[in-house]
């Protein structure tokens, strides 16, 4: 596909971090979601601990939960369940000549990927697998991406990957992401779902998220991206 380009995710999230920071954000690395203090069905404050953050409480008027794969986790805190489940795909990372491949190729029904960098890296993937949420790669799947991408440039039949790694996607059971306000807690939001578009989406979805919160007409209908969509968020007991 000569028109597709690429956008190198750990650099985006450099520069847009760098971006709140300039704009006077407060970020606290490595803090997990320990509880919430909640008034009247609303959310006062949140409370959090993590091995590289103080155990501290933050207190806000709005709240969103973008937790990845890991939203599920969060949403307990408040007595929800919502159905999404983790989905791993492992990488595999090759290194060739600069300019060997020009442009982005889809494998088939587009699952299966090769993304040439212009330092002459190559990005192979990548798997789905329910596995929970072990990130471990695995022999099996690592040496298919490699056959892969060496049915097309077989230089690389006889070459060890530079770099390994897996990841997770959280997956809904409609294949939908769930983007909007929580029910029951009237100043919960919810961002999560987006499987494997959650980068591409994400800019959007924060906009939805962003205008809803402010009160502000979403430029798409959000009912089908509620969590209230066919019973999808379930509540474990009323929250208080």
């Amino acid at each position: 596909m000569p028109h597709e380009t690429q956008v190198r995710p750990p650099r985006h999230l450099k520069a847009l971090r760098k971006a709140c920071l300039n704009r006077g954000v407060e970020v606290l690395d490595g803090g997990q979601v320990q509880s919430f203090n909640l008034e009247s069905g609303r959310i006062v404050a949140v409370n959090l601990e993590g091995q590289n953050a103080i155990p501290c409480s933050i207190h806000a008027s709005q709240f969103c939960i973008a937790a990845g794969a890991w939203s599920q986790h969060v949403l307990q805190k408040l007595n929800l369940n919502l159905p999404t489940r983790p989905w791993r795909g492992q990488i595999v990372l090759h290194k060739t000549d600069p300019g060997l491949l020009r442009h982005i190729i889809n494998i088939g029904s587009g699952l299966d990927y090769m993304i040439p960098r212009s330092d002459g890296h190559l990005l192979i993937g990548s798997t789905i697998e329910d596995v929970g949420f072990d990130v471990s790669t695995t022999p099996f799947s690592l040496e298919r991406l490699s056959t892969l991408a060496g049915e097309l440039l077989p230089e690389l039949i006889s070459r060890k990957p530079e770099a390994v790694w897996a990841g997770l996607r959280p997956g809904s059971p409609d294949g939908l992401p769930t983007i909007g306000r929580v029910p029951a807690v009237d100043n919960a939001w919810l961002a999560t779902g987006h499987y494997r578009s959650g980068f591409h989406l994400s800019t959007g979805t924060a906009h939805l998220i962003a205008d809803s919160m402010c009160g502000i007409s979403t430029q798409l209908q959000m009912e089908s991206f509620s969590a209230e969509r066919a019973g999808l968020l379930e509540s474990t007991r009323l929250v208080s």
